[in-house]
């Protein structure tokens, strides 16, 4: 498609390039004012966001095709870009965007301004999510992954984001701590239904219940420990909370911005160990985590 839309000069007919804005347009104007259901609104965003990415003509398309087709099958590269999720924000003074580690460090180069575009942060910083697989179908022989019990017939995808740090405003320095990897999980099952739960602390949320926002923490000599499995079905959307990261799978309150799918940055953490193992973390990097070979534990 590349070598279609350039001239000779490598520039992009107007009339192509208008056509297939106009495709991108009503297809999204059908997923907002048609009413479509959930899935077919999410095949007309993925649709929209393939068609945007050929029209920007950027070389991050073909080279995140190449990373994803380098890792995984054909089906399984395409579930997870299928899958992104629309990560949204709550209102805040700012918002922080997950980033590749390798190049960014610090909240500086992470952050983007009150009512600025997350499509990059203030520093030109892509927002980014690290891929983890899990096969546990049939016939699949996965490789340093627990897939006895109730995981066997499962395909599990790995949402892994990466913050420079993590501050929970409630708890002031109690709260504080560099190097914040948060998570969107989802099992999808044998009969190609799909589930989800996201990180929260040390354990994970789904829904809105207020009682379960903590999931396991300690503060000082208290202790309060809420993991639990908390799977639910999956609607496309990780809500973010403010300063901590802890997210949600369901509904949330107060979010004012989002990071479009189509603009994640998707890098599979299988074959990137090489690069992110040799940088120190303060807190237990995906690879080092339980769930990395359990992908149905219930700590982060």
């Amino acid at each position: 498609m590349r070598a279609t839309l350039r001239s000779d000069h490598g520039q992009a007919t107007v009339e192509y390039v208008g056509a297939l804005l106009l495709v991108a347009a009503l297809l999204a104007a059908g997923a907002a004012i048609g009413g479509l259901a959930a899935p077919a609104a999410r095949l007309a965003s993925t649709v929209t966001d393939a068609v945007l990415c050929a029209v920007r003509l950027s070389g991050s398309c073909g080279l995140e095709r190449e990373a994803l087709a380098a890792a995984y099958d054909p089906e399984i590269a395409g579930l997870i870009r299928r899958h992104a999720p629309e990560i949204r924000f709550e209102d805040g003074e700012y918002v922080s965007l997950p980033v590749d580690p390798r190049s960014c460090r610090d909240r500086r180069c992470a952050d983007t301004s009150a009512r600025g575009s997350l499509e990059r942060s203030w520093e030109g910083e892509p927002p980014t999510a690290f891929l983890r697989v899990a096969d546990c179908r049939a016939g699949v022989a996965a490789e340093g992954v627990d897939c006895g019990g109730d995981r066997a017939g499962n395909l599990y995808l790995q949402y892994w984001l990466y913050y420079p740090d993590s501050a929970t405003r409630a708890l002031r320095r109690l709260g504080y701590h560099r190097d914040d990897w948060e998570s969107l999980q989802l099992r999808i099952g044998p009969s190609g239904a799909v589930e989800a739960r996201a990180s929260s602390h040390h354990g994970y949320n789904h829904g809105p219940d207020k009682t379960s926002d903590l999931g396991a923490v300690e503060i000082g000599p208290i202790a309060v420990d809420g993991r639990r499995p908390a799977w639910g079905p999956a609607n496309g959307y990780l809500w973010v909370s403010e300063g901590s990261h802890a997210g949600r799978a369901a509904r949330g309150d107060h979010f004012f911005r989002s990071i479009n799918p189509g603009d994640l940055q998707l890098i599979p953490l299988e074959t990137e160990l090489g690069s992110l193992g040799e940088l120190g973390f303060e807190v237990a990097p995906p690879w080092r985590k339980p769930v990395w070979t359990d992908p149905e534990h219930v700590g982060t």
